[in-house]
């Protein structure tokens, strides 16, 4: 049995010190213009070639999309979806 809590304890103190030593990584602030480019290329790895639009057409699709995407202020459609409640 003594050595059952022998055991514990030592798992215990071991974990604690696993997990003390993990890092925290802040994400990076990327600017507007970063961000855009990166919802573009996310859009464009969704395209297939068995989509009904070719590629160049998805191209511009996800560059207005996203510009669209950019122009929202989403403080304010929370703030206006939550008051509707």
């Amino acid at each position: 049995m003594r050595l059952l809590h022998i055991a514990i304890v030592t798992l215990s103190l071991g974990a604690g010190a696993t997990f003390a030593q993990i890092p925290t990584r802040t994400p990076p602030i990327l600017s507007p213009l970063r961000l855009h480019d990166s919802g573009v290329v996310d859009c464009m790895h969704m395209w297939d070639s068995g989509t009904h639009m070719t590629k160049q057409e998805w191209s511009r699709a996800c560059k207005r999309v996203q510009t669209r995407l950019d122009g929202l202020d989403g403080d304010a459609i929370m703030r206006a979806t939550k008051t509707q409640r």
